[in-house]
């Protein structure tokens, strides 16, 4: 059942847009139907939401690849964030030295700075190409370690 979500997260990533209608018309009823079917799944099968939620929401919005990556990175993050801090304030968790707290801000800045830069040279095809083909390949990643 999981190496079929992630076959078809692969599918949706590469279908061409205009071939994605919206799942319903309301964006409130949007939103309620794709969280719920991510978290009911995710839950269920321990699968991260990035792999889910990216074909979801470039499906179910109609959005390019571009934008539900970076929806879903966004979700991730303020998930990952409340986690975190959850984990230090209620159970007095150190979770990282100060060293790997800088190391960790330095390479997080040095990326950004790196894909904007990459970001300004390239056009929006190239952007989405090598998106899709990142994405794949983490998909894939993802089932080749499913399997073994």
């Amino acid at each position: 059942i999981i190496i079929g979500f992630a076959l078809w997260g692969l599918y949706q990533t590469w279908i061409p847009q205009q071939d994605t209608p919206p799942l319903t018309s309301s964006i409130l009823g949007k939103s309620i139907l794709l969280g719920t079917l991510a978290g009911i799944v995710t839950t269920l099968t321990g699968l991260g939401g990035g792999l889910l939620l990216v074909p979801l929401i470039k499906r179910g919005f109609g959005v390019s690849i571009s934008a539900a990556i970076a929806t879903s990175l966004t979700i991730i993050t303020l998930s990952c964030s409340m986690a975190i801090a959850s984990l230090y304030f209620h159970h007095e968790l150190a979770l990282f030295s100060t060293m790997q707290l800088i190391s960790i801000l330095a390479g997080t800045v040095l990326i950004s700075t790196l894909s904007r830069q990459w970001r300004l040279r390239s056009t929006p095809e190239q952007q989405q190409f090598i998106q899709k083909w990142v994405y794949s390949g983490v998909l894939v990643l993802s089932i080749l370690g499913m399997l073994t």
